[in-house]
C-alpha cells in the first residue's frame, strides 16, 4: 500500500479526534463475495475477510471510520492455455462515514459510504508440467481507487452486524483496438466485492 495514502488517512483521523464525542477501536470480519468483473477469474465463491478500524463518533449520530480490510480469493484463469491457478488479494485502506438513525453512535441502525484506495495483487501458478518463461508470468500488483456503501445495526455497544459493498474499476478485460484513435486502449471493467460480517468494538 502506498505510504502516502496511509499518512493521509492517519492525518484525517487525527484532525477529527478533537471534534469526537466518542472514540473506539474495532475489528471486523465476515464473508466477502466477488461480483462483477471479479468473477471473470475467481468465480463467485465467498472468502473470509478480516480488518481493523477506528470509530470516531461525532455529534448527531455521525461517525468517521478509518479502516483497513483484507481478503484473498482463489480462482482459475481460463484465458491462458493451459489454464492457470491464480490467487487475488485485496488490501484496502480508506475512511467511511456512517450515520446512526438513533442519533447516537453505536446504537441502532446505520447507513454509510466511504472512499479509499486498494492494492490488488494477482499471483499466478503455472499448471503442472508447464513453466512460465521470463516475462511470461502474468502476476501483477495494481493500485485502485474505490467507493463503498453499506448498512448495519449495532446489537449492543460492542457488537454490530453489517453489509458493505466496495466498487472499483479494473482492466481485467485487457486491451482493445480503438479504430477512431488508431491505438490500443485498456478496457476497464467494474469490479465489486460484497461483505456481510460482524464488527466488535473495544
Amino acid at each position: 500500500m502506498n505510504p502516502r495514502i496511509s499518512i493521509l488517512v492517519a492525518a484525517l483521523a487525527i484532525s477529527t479526534t478533537g471534534m469526537a464525542q466518542t472514540f473506539d477501536f474495532g475489528l471486523q470480519g465476515g464473508l466477502t463475495f466477488p461480483l462483477g468483473g471479479m468473477t471473470d477469474v475467481v468465480g463467485s465463491d465467498p472468502s473470509l475477510s478480516l480488518g481493523g478500524q477506528m470509530r470516531i463518533g461525532l455529534r448527531g449520530g455521525s461517525a468517521l471510520v478509518p479502516r483497513v480490510d483484507y481478503v484473498s480469493f482463489d480462482g482459475t484463469d481460463d484465458s491462458l492455455v493451459p489454464p492457470a491457478k491464480v490467487k487475488e488479494t485485496l488490501l484496502s485502506i480508506g475512511v467511511d462515514y456512517n450515520y446512526y438513525f438513533s442519533r447516537q453512535v453505536g446504537q441502532g441502525f446505520y447507513v454509510g459510504g466511504g472512499l479509499g484506495f486498494l492494492q490488488k495483487e494477482e499471483k499466478y501458478s503455472a499448471p503442472a508440467g508447464y513453466y512460465f518463461l521470463p516475462g511470461e508470468d502474468p502476476s501483477q500488483t495494481k493500485s485502485r481507487f474505490y467507493v463503498a456503501t453499506g448498512i448495519g445495526a449495532a446489537i449492543n455497544k460492542h457488537v454490530s452486524v453489517f453489509g458493505r459493498v466496495q466498487l472499483f474499476f479494473d482492466n481485467q478485460k485487457g486491451e482493445y483496438w480503438n479504430s477512431r484513435r488508431g491505438e490500443y486502449e485498456n478496457s476497464y471493467d467494474l469490479s465489486t466485492v460484497l461483505t456481510c460480517g460482524v464488527e466488535y468494538h473495544f
